[in-house]
């Protein structure tokens, strides 16, 4: 049985395929379009992380 599998979105062109990330074919009919949107709260206090995270987002927004 496996443990701690998840399963996400991710863009292809910035995604390496490895042993723990594999891609699944799907037919022209069953793709979707996908539109990202980020808000964030005022009050939310990002650790370092998260806030290198939105930095990067709001960069390719940006540019």
């Amino acid at each position: 049985m496996a443990r701690n599998v998840g399963v996400g979105i991710a863009v292809d062109d910035g995604t390496v395929l490895s042993k723990q990330i594999v891609r699944i074919p799907l037919k022209e009919k069953d793709r979707v379009n996908c539109y990202m949107q980020l808000a964030v709260r005022k009050s939310f206090l990002p650790n370092e992380n998260q806030q290198r995270c939105i930095e990067l987002l709001k960069y390719y927004r940006e540019n």
